[in-house]
Formats: structure tokens, C-alpha cells, sequence
């Protein structure tokens, strides 16, 4: 219950209540339930919440009205009522759902007991804080401003304007912070003054910007104040200041308060000066206007024929300007050059003390030129004003150049960032396709761990994903290297039938998935061609990586490999890609191979379509570079059939006991498995990375020592015997030291081996930066991680004779 007794303490309740401006409401113990008071104010209040005049479930049916912050204090004060508590209270943060804006509330509840001393139910009080919330913000930012003007101020000062007490002052110029050092707001405010090289601007400056007047001004509403000034400056020189200050109420004590600073703002004085002069001698007219009789007379002018002709007329003011508009402003202008020529309407600009300028643009001598008129008192008790007219034709193209300018170099900026971040999402897009079947396929191989013939099938695909990510991450870096002319070919031996095997295994699984029917067939015989396999391999993989993206469920891919030997040793082969996908319009055939090239208007392109628009850009630079050829067939919403034509020297296949060996018909060179035996240094931190490195050391014949960092490394070379160790494999990335700097270390050592052991950096680093560190720290060569037994061999093998020194690295 509220109150025990009736009639005078229950009207005396609720005229409290009223005129206090509080919300007031009462809490059920044992119902959890919140009835608000019978007054205007409680139900207006809590409306604005759109809350009923009786709320079940509390403090439940608040929490989603209030910030996350008060959700705690909010919860706590009614569990501290129901345990027993007196009274409890906190202050809360409601999202209004009027203004959709923050309202801050202290609540204060007191508990009512029955005769057994149990709480059964209490009275809530809410004061609306909010004003006072956002004045302490507001005096925050005040707080925020003195922090930032020391960096771009000649000095700033902290005053209490009520106490009239300078609270702090500080300046990078020590003469100016002595100078400036005094012990009220007021005695600043004079000093100020002193400084000031103009009479009558020091004169106004006492009477503007003293204390009481400030205080008058942040009475009346204006808490932001601006004033420039001319001072003699401690080198003797003239400048000039802009003074600047915000004022606020300090939330705590009631003090208005106040931040200035000053700034040096001679240099754009001097400009706007210099400015005023450049346009004086462009000057075509000068005018006068007597207000009283309403005329104009034509002092001088710049022009010649009809305008000298003009000069000591006088006309009636109304009927020059008409006269004017008619014959020289240009007809889009003439409107606004008459509705701003209006003589009531400078009187009263001017009377303001305010300049007043009109630019228009008119035809003088048959050329359209751009013209400002400006007016100015000549003589304010007179009535005379002084009109004018320059041409500023030049300044005015100028500046429109340079907004043009900005306004171009804004839409490219703009336009680069949009394809830098949609290029982002659309990588990471592809990246997740193959990472989600490493995923997927690793915990299908996980739970197949018995069953041999599906495990292998399971790694089968992984490793097939893997090499299609690594493929998406090539081409990332490809496009960098084409555009800075460093690809270069590496010709080696390479079966048509291999690679028809590696599209299958990558494509029969990802179309499978993607519900597309997917063909593969190979026209012509078996042969081994000698060419660039990564690159070869990475022109089908993106022609039929574009052909999944943008094939829908139910579509279908075909993948045709012509083999068609030649008279001259040689043999054209041709892969062509069909697909029944999305298709292409013709203006985008056109512009298809360049870089980040995508047809987002294609009315058949899914939003979410996958791809960065490097795929077809790299497939063209490939080709070229190999001297091929691509011909493409499109129809919008019908398909797209690309093929690729290059011509390879054929290699011929030899088959002793029944190990295949190739001979170039070229070179005639033969290659042969490199035969390995003793210990390498493994340097990585990364305690699976050793793993996989010892396990491929170890199958091609070699021992490993581990290091776990740089330091290790160099101290295991510090003690090993000479001959330990064949090589060193170092990672480069590593804590403690780096491998480039473990490599400088070691070979600095005054031991021998040190200049000569090979040492091969790992990197995953496959930018030309990598390898050129690596070089100029000594190393001799570098792989490129993920590590392969294949690359590790051929790389071994070019230090199996003897040790070298020097860089060796030739692209492996």
C-alpha cells in the first residue's frame, strides 16, 4: 500500500507527487508485479516506454528497454528488495522507444514490511537524469577539446569564468606561456588585449570578451566564440590571431567554464590580402550608389568602346542593373543576378557589416567571362556605396579545375577501395570452397581410419583441395608478378595423361558437390610434351574454376584435351572448356582478360557469386607467354566455351622395367633421382612444420638435427664437427632470431664450413622480397612452403656434388 491513511495525506501525496516531476510506482514482493501511480506525470513517464499502467514479470519485462551496462545494477536492486533490504537503488540507461535515444534514470525503492517484519512490497521513485548525463558528456568534451589544442595552438588556457580563476594555461613557446601566466581569467583576458595592434579592435575585444560579458554571452545561449586580431609578435613582425573558445557548466560545482586558444593565421591573412590585390587589377568597373537618390553613376571602367562610353553616366539604379542583366549577364543567371542585385537587400547586408559579393558570369566583347561585384560602404552616413565589378575569370576556372581535380582523384580513390575490399571478399570467398573440403574431408578420413579404401579416397581429396587453394593463392601473387614482368617459364617434362588424371581428381569432386554434371575426355594419344606443368595445369584449373562459379545446380562442364602430334617434333594440344553456365555479353568478351574484370550486370549472376576477376587475366598472360592462342564463344544466359591452343616440343618415353625415364628430343639430357645419405639442421618453430619436414627428410634418405629458433641454430653450428651436417634447412619467420639473421650469424663465424654449408631458406613468403633478403643475408636458396619431396630433392640435388657458395636459386 502507499499510504495508511486516506482524504488530506493521500491529496497531500499525490501534490507532492505532481509538482516534484518524479515518476512514482509500486513493486509486489510476491507478484513481481509494478503498479504505476494514479498522476499524469508517472504514466507520461512511462509511456514514452510503451509500458502499461501495471507490468508483470519484473524486472524481466524491463530488460530489453534498458542498455546492457544497467542490465546488472537493474537486476541486482530488485533482488536486493526481495531478500529484505530497506531500500536499494541505481541508475539506468532506457532506449527510449519515442526517440529511439538513450534516457538516464536514478531509481530509489523503499521497502514496506508486514507485521512480521517480511517485505511485501516497496515504493519506486525514478528521477529522470538525462539532462544531466548529457551535460556532464558535454562537459567531457570540453575536457576532449583542451587535450587537442595543444597541438595545433600558439596557446590554450582553462578558465572558471564564476570564480573568474585561470585553472590552467600552457604553450610550446616557453616566452609566450611566462608571458600569459597569470592568476584570473580576467587578468589573461587584459593581456590579450595589451598584444593587440589595432585601436579600435582592442577596444571592441575589452568590451566583448571580458569575463562578465562572456558570461552574459553563455546566458543568452552562445557557448562558442571566434575573434581575429593583429598583434606585434615577439620577432617584431606583424600577425595575425584567431582566438578562439567554447563554454560549458561544469556539471559538479555549476561554474561556467571555458577553453580558448589562439592560432596563427597570418599566412592565410597574407593570402586572402594578396588574393584582394590580384583581383584589383582585373577591375572592369567602379560605381557608385546613392542610397538616398536611388542612382548609379559609372566612376571608371577597364573595358573599352560601349563600357568607356559609360563612364560619368548616371542612371537610375533599378534600370541600370536591369539594363545590364539584359545585355551582358548570361541567361541562366539572370534570375539570380537580379534577385541579389536588389538595393534594399545590400542595404541591409551591408548595414550588418557583412561583405557582400555576387558572382555571376556574363559575355564581354562576345566572351563569357566570370564576373564578381562587390559592395561596400564609401561613406556610411552619406549613404553612398561603392560598387565593384572584377573579373575573375582565371581564378574562378582555376578553382574550378582544381574541385574537378579533387573531386576525379576522389571517385578513383573511391573506386580503387571499392575494388581493393570487394577483390578482399571475394578471394576469401574462394579460399573457404577448398578449405571447407580440407575441413570436411578430414573428419570424414578421421572416422574412416578403418576402412582403407575409403581413407585413401578421403586423402585423395584433400590433398586435391589443397592443391586447388594453393592454386588460388598463385594466382593472387601472379597478378604482381605479371605486372612487373616476372614470370618467366620453366620447361619440364609433362604426361597428357597426368595432367588429365590432376583436373579429374579436382573437378569431379567439386561439381559433384555442386550438383553440375562434369565430363572429362582426352582426343589423341598419350604423350609427354615438354612445358611449364604449373603453369599449364593453372590455365585449365581457372577456366574451369570460372565455369563452377557461374554453373548452376543441374548444369553441366565439359573438359576436352586434343592432342594432335605435329611433323616437327612437336605436338598442339588444345583444351577447351564448356560450360551451359550464366554466359557473357559481348561488350564484356571485350574487356574479359583484364585484371579484376567482372560482369556484375549480368542479369543471370548470382549476388553471392564467387571469383576476384583474376582468373581469365592470368589464362591470357600464360598463353602469350607460351605463344598460344584463346578463342571464345559466349551467349548471354546460354554458356561460355573458352580453348587455348599452344604447340610443345614433344618428349619421347622410354620404359626400361617398366620405370618411366624421359628424353628431351631436344637436349637429349636424361634426369635422374638424386641418392642422399647424412644429417641436415632443421630450423623451424613451428613444432609440426619439423614433422612434416623430418618425415620427407627421412624418405628420401637424410637424418635431421631440430632447432626451434634462429639462436638454437647458430649455437648448434658453433659445436658441430666438420661434416655433421649437409645442409641447413632455415625457416624465417621465427622468435628469439629470425633465419636471416641466424644466417648472417653463422655466416659470420670464423669456422670454415660455415661460409660454404648450403643454406636454404623456407618461406611461405612467396613474393620477390623473400628470396632478395634471403640473398643478401648469404643464403644460397629458397622453397617456397608448402614443402613437397619432389622440390626438396631437386633443390638437395644441386649441392649433392659439393658445397658452393653464392646464390643458386633458379625458380624450383
Amino acid at each position: 500500500m502507499l499510504l495508511a491513511d486516506e482524504g488530506k495525506y493521500r491529496l497531500l501525496y499525490h501534490t507532492a507527487v505532481e509538482e516534484s516531476r518524479l515518476a512514482v510506482w509500486e513493486y509486489d514482493v510476491k507478484s513481481k508485479t509494478i503498479t504505476l501511480a494514479d498522476n499524469q506525470y508517472t504514466k507520461l513517464y512511462y509511456n514514452d516506454l510503451n509500458l502499461p499502467d501495471v507490468i508483470t514479470d519484473v524486472p524481466n519485462a524491463f530488460l530489453s528497454l534498458i542498455d546492457e551496462k544497467s542490465v546488472n545494477d537493474f537486476i541486482d536492486m530488485f533482488e536486493s528488495i526481495d531478500g529484505g533490504a530497506s531500500r536499494a537503488e541505481c541508475t539506468v540507461c532506457y532506449k527510449s522507444g519515442a526517440t529511439n535515444q538513450g534516457r538516464y534514470e536514478h531509481i530509489l525503492m523503499t521497502t514496506v514490511y508486514d507485521d512480521e517484519g517480511q517485505p511485501v512490497s516497496a515504493i519506486g521513485i525514478s528521477d529522470d537524469i538525462t539532462a544531466k548525463v548529457n551535460e556532464r558528456a558535454r562537459f567531457e568534451d570540453l575536457n576532449k577539446l583542451f587535450d587537442s589544442t595543444i597541438h595545433n595552438s600558439l596557446v590554450s588556457a582553462r578558465m572558471d569564468l564564476t570564480s573568474n580563476t585561470l585553472l590552467t594555461m600552457r604553450s610550446i613557446f616557453p616566452q609566450i606561456e611566462k608571458r600569459y601566466q597569470t592568476a584570473t581569467a580576467e587578468e589573461l583576458l587584459n593581456k590579450v588585449a595589451e598584444d593587440i595592434a589595432d585601436g579600435q579592435t582592442k577596444e571592441n575585444f575589452l568590451k566583448e570578451y571580458s569575463v562578465s560579458s562572456l558570461l552574459r554571452h553563455f546566458d543568452e545561449g552562445h557557448k562558442q566564440f571566434s575573434v581575429d586580431f593583429p598583434i606585434i609578435g615577439f620577432e617584431g613582425e606583424y600577425k595575425w590571431i584567431s582566438g578562439n573558445g567554447s563554454m560549458r557548466a561544469n556539471p559538479m560545482t555549476g561554474h561556467v567554464e571555458t577553453i580558448v586558444w589562439a592560432e596563427d593565421i597570418t599566412n592565410g591573412k597574407n593570402m586572402n590580402l594578396i588574393m584582394s590585390r590580384l583581383i584589383a587589377v582585373a577591375i572592369r568597373y567602379i560605381s557608385i550608389v546613392s542610397v538616398r537618390t536611388r542612382k548609379l553613376t559609372v566612376l571608371s571602367s577597364s573595358g573599352n568602346g560601349d563600357e568607356k562610353s559609360m563612364v560619368g553616366h548616371t542612371v537610375l539604379y533599378e534600370e541600370g542593373m536591369a539594363q545590364k542583366c539584359k545585355e551582358c549577364v548570361v541567361p541562366e543567371e539572370r534570375e539570380f543576378f537580379m534577385n541579389h542585385v536588389k538595393l534594399g537587400r545590400i542595404e541591409q547586408e551591408l548595414s550588418a557589416g557583412k561583405d557582400y559579393k555576387i558572382p555571376y558570369s556574363a559575355y564581354i566583347n562576345g566572351k563569357r567571362c566570370r564576373l564578381q561585384t562587390q559592395y561596400l560602404f564609401l561613406n556610411r552616413e552619406f549613404g553612398q556605396i561603392m560598387m565593384v565589378t572584377s573579373d575573375i575569370t582565371e581564378s574562378y576556372e582555376q578553382e574550378r579545375r582544381r574541385i574537378q581535380t579533387m573531386e576525379d582523384a576522389l571517385f578513383e580513390a573511391e573506386k580503387a577501395n571499392i575494388s581493393r575490399l570487394d577483390f578482399i571478399a571475394r578471394i576469401s570467398h574462394d579460399i573457404r570452397t577448398p578449405m571447407g573440403i580440407i575441413s570436411n574431408m578430414s573428419d570424414f578420413a578421421l572416422k574412416d581410419i578403418d576402412n582403407k579404401e575409403k581413407l585413401k579416397d578421403d586423402l585423395n581429396k584433400i590433398k586435391s583441395a589443397n592443391t586447388f587453394l594453393l592454386s588460388l593463392i598463385d594466382d593472387v601473387l601472379d597478378v604482381s608478378n605479371f605486372e612487373n614482368e616476372r614470370v618467366k617459364l620453366k620447361e619440364e617434362p609433362y604426361y597428357t595423361k597426368d595432367f588429365l588424371n590432376e583436373i579429374r581428381s579436382i573437378f569431379e569432386t567439386l561439381c559433384d558437390e555442386r550438383g553440375i554434371r562434369f565430363a572429362i575426355e582426352q582426343k589423341g594419344p598419350d604423350v609427354a610434351v615438354l612445358s611449364d606443368k604449373v603453369r599449364f595445369r593453372q590455365v585449365a584449373l581457372n577456366l574451369l574454376n570460372n565455369a563452377v562459379n557461374f554453373t548452376y545446380k543441374g548444369g553441366s562442364i565439359s573438359f576436352l584435351l586434343e592432342v594432335t602430334p605435329l611433323d616437327d617434333g612437336k605436338a598442339k594440344i588444345d583444351i577447351t572448356v564448356t560450360d551451359s553456365g550464366i554466359g557473357m555479353s559481348e561488350s564484356f568478351a571485350k574487356t574479359m582478360f583484364r585484371p579484376f574484370s567482372q560482369e556484375v550486370d549480368n542479369p543471370y549472376r548470382a549476388k553471392n557469386a564467387a571469383g576476384a576477376g583474376l582468373g581469365l587475366y592470368i589464362v591470357k598472360n600464360i598463353i602469350n607467354l607460351m605463344n598460344g592462342e584463346i578463342q571464345v564463344k559466349s551467349q548471354l544466359g546460354k554458356g561460355t566455351q573458352i580453348r587455348c591452343s599452344v604447340v610443345f616440343p614433344l618428349i619421347t618415353i622410354v620404359q626400361p622395367e617398366g620405370q618411366g625415364k624421359v628424353e628431351s628430343t631436344d637436349s637429349g639430357k636424361k634426369e635422374a633421382d638424386s641418392q642422399f645419405s647424412g644429417t641436415i639442421l632443421l630450423v623451424d618453430d613451428n613444432e609440426i612444420n619439423r614433422e612434416i619436414a623430418v618425415r620427407i627428410l627421412n624418405s628420401i634418405g637424410l637424418d635431421s638435427d631440430e632447432a626451434e629458433n634462429g639462436d638454437i641454430a647458430v649455437q648448434k653450428m658453433i659445436n658441430a664437427q666438420d661434416g655433421q651436417y649437409r645442409a641447413v634447412l632455415m625457416d624465417i619467420q621465427m622468435p628469439v632470431m629470425n633465419g636471416y639473421e641466424a644466417t648472417a650469424a653463422i655466416r659470420s663465424l670464423e669456422k670454415e664450413e660455415s661460409k660454404t654449408i648450403p643454406i636454404i631458406a623456407l618461406t611461405a613468403n612467396a613474393f620477390k622480397d623473400a628470396a632478395d633478403k634471403a640473398r643478401e643475408c648469404g643464403m644460397n636458396d629458397i622453397i617456397t612452403k608448402p614443402l613437397e619431396a619432389l622440390t626438396l630433392k631437386k633443390v638437395l640435388s644441386k649441392f649433392a656434388e659439393q658445397k658452393v657458395q653464392g646464390w643458386i636459386h633458379d625458380g624450383i
